[in-house]
């Protein structure tokens, strides 16, 4: 039988069709815990941090200036994206960086310019960052770039647009 068997109108108890769903979850062999399974493919690496206030532009300057310079060079990186949201005191960033495999992030992370780059963006933190990599399932970027107004880099890097293809 069904959960729609347990609750038949809509005068029953309020929360009987609720309690009847769980009971027939608790019913299944639902495996939960597994550990994901690891993206062969394309990755983002999200990070996000609590920001100090008096930093925002300092921090926007180091990003563009310390990451570009320690990711530009690095095989597989596809591209970095900063993000603030809030005000004094809650300002919080997320910083994306998308990879075409994990293990390019992890042989960036050995380098030496990256230990660099993460010392000097530290220094705008207000605690330590919560870093989280997820399969890149689809992306879409525009070739444009739509900060015309952000600081020039220092550094010049031909922009790219990737495809990414689904797996299988």
């Amino acid at each position: 039988t069904g959960v729609r068997s347990f609750c038949t109108s809509r005068e029953d108890i309020p929360g009987l069709r609720r309690t009847a769903f769980r009971k027939q979850l608790a019913r299944q062999r639902v495996k939960f815990g597994e550990a994901p399974r690891a993206a062969d493919g394309p990755i983002a690496r999200v990070a996000n941090v609590a920001v100090r206030p008096e930093h925002r532009e300092a921090l926007i300057a180091d990003y563009n200036d310390s990451v570009r310079n320690a990711y530009a060079q690095q095989s597989g990186f596809a591209g970095a994206v900063l993000l603030l949201d809030g005000e004094d005191p809650g300002l919080q960033a997320c910083s994306i960086t998308l990879w075409e495999a994990a293990r390019d992030l992890d042989a960036a992370v050995e380098t030496s310019s990256y230990a660099e780059a993460m010392t000097q963006l530290a220094k705008h933190f207000n605690g330590y960052p919560e870093t989280k990599t997820w399969e890149l399932a689809a992306a879409f970027l525009r070739p444009k770039n739509i900060f015309s107004s952000a600081p020039k880099p220092k550094t010049n890097i031909q922009t790219t647009v990737v495809e990414v293809e689904g797996n299988g």
